[in-house]
């Protein structure tokens, strides 16, 4: 846009003067061999035609030459103007732009602060109760992975607990009892220790259950 300016438009229209100058020198030495040439072939009869002619054509070349000059300054600050409006307007797109892609990141930033910070305070721990029961030796066997829950939580995952199963406490009452495991997804469970007791049916008598609680 330099070029657009005040200084360099002035130093613009001074290089050319002699540019034009010459032009219109040359036009009139060309005008001039013109009407010398009409002259000596056929504008011999009429003295008033041959007179007239070569001014009247220097007259129309410099007001060709003038109107070319006026047109060429008036489109060359036309265009300085154009270039100029458009840019501001392309910069002030991008500068929206960007504006609003420093919103948006900013956003998702504290978004995903605020994401890990949860996941950095919240935690999850995972009991297990196995069981087995053998009709024929008339034996039972329980065995399993305590659910130590550190705080106030909730069951968030069961995986097995197809014939239901119970959560007992330390004193032995139980505290859960699920029919189904879909049932035990969203229970509250005070903070302490528990143990996982899976049932079972007539048919099946090998259970497996692992209850997950976040807190």
């Amino acid at each position: 846009m330099g070029l657009c300016s005040g200084g360099n438009k002035s130093q613009l229209i001074a290089s050319t003067k002699p540019l034009m100058r010459q032009t219109v020198g040359q036009a009139l030495i060309n005008a001039a061999v013109i009407g010398v040439r009409l002259k000596n072939r056929w504008l011999r009869p009429s003295v008033f035609f041959v007179r007239r002619v070569p001014f009247v054509w220097v007259v129309e070349v410099f007001s060709f030459l003038s109107m070319i000059y006026s047109i060429f300054l008036r489109t060359f600050d036309a265009i300085c103007v154009v270039l100029k409006s458009g840019v501001v307007v392309i910069w002030g797109v991008l500068m929206r732009k960007l504006k609003l892609l420093t919103g948006v990141a900013l956003v998702a930033a504290l978004v995903l602060e605020t994401q890990v910070g949860m996941s950095a305070l919240a935690g999850q721990v995972t009991g297990t109760g196995t069981r087995i029961e053998n009709d024929v030796f008339q034996s039972s066997k329980q065995w399993g992975r305590g659910l130590s829950v550190p705080q106030s939580g909730q069951i968030t995952r069961v995986m097995g607990g197809t014939y239901g199963f119970q959560i007992v406490g330390p004193n032995d009452e139980i505290v859960g009892d699920f029919l189904f495991p879909e049932q035990a997804v969203g229970f509250a469970l005070p903070a302490g220790d528990y143990t996982i007791r899976p049932l079972v049916c007539r048919i099946h008598r090998h259970h497996h259950v692992e209850v997950t609680v976040e807190y």
